[in-house]
């Protein structure tokens, strides 16, 4: 499985599906969680890159507005 692609800005993330979980999401490796975190706390929009299991490329651009409010009231639950 191809990696997705996960743009912010000026920050590329690759996500990676996991077939043990679910081909339909993609995670991003642990050493990129805090560059995820922190391009998708500056940016205002997401887009992401895949390559659907027919070979499609496939992009989607997801709002931020409200992310950086609802990360930190995660981390204000988990604690």
């Amino acid at each position: 499985m191809a990696p997705v692609e996960m743009r912010v800005k000026d920050t590329t993330i690759n996500l990676y599906p996991n077939a043990e979980i679910n081909v339909e999401y993609a995670w991003p490796r642990p050493d990129d969680d805090i560059n995820l975190i922190t391009a998708m706390r500056g940016g205002s929009e997401a887009t992401i890159i895949g390559t659907s299991a027919r070979g499609t490329i496939t992009t989607d651009v997801f709002s931020l507005i409200g992310f950086t409010a609802a990360y930190e009231k995660a981390q204000e639950m988990c604690q």
